[in-house]
């Protein structure tokens, strides 16, 4: 599991990855110190485990897949069963949907908050 992790760091994007179980037990890592594998263990199978009580109660479905954005890269997430594996990337070029997004997020903000 180690080597096939530590494989996915060959790609030149890709900056660490774990391997983890839902209640938060690393399985694996690559790229990552052993307490931010931990942490983000326990963080990310939180993280699974409310978007997913989510997606399901909003008629969705089990969730498969989570990503989220930050300024200095990006966080994949997959879910099956009770395992799940995080990629953690450079960041890269925003989509279309997520320029779409970030402009009504910013419009919504002006109505709530107009000084910001």
């Amino acid at each position: 599991m180690d080597k096939t992790l530590s494989d996915l760091l060959e790609y030149e994007e890709i900056l660490g990855a774990i391997a983890y179980s839902s209640e938060g037990l690393v399985l694996a890592s690559a790229g990552l110190t052993r307490s931010d594998a931990e942490v983000f263990g326990a963080v990310g199978a939180s993280l699974l485990g409310a978007v997913d009580s989510t997606s399901r109660r909003l008629g969705a479905g089990p969730i498969t897949a989570v990503s989220f954005g930050a300024r200095e890269g990006m966080v994949h997430c997959w879910a099956m069963n009770d395992l799940a594996l995080a990629i953690f990337t450079e960041p890269r070029s925003p989509t279309a949907l997520e320029i779409l997004g970030q402009r009504v997020l910013n419009e919504i903000s002006l109505v709530v908050d107009p000084m910001t």
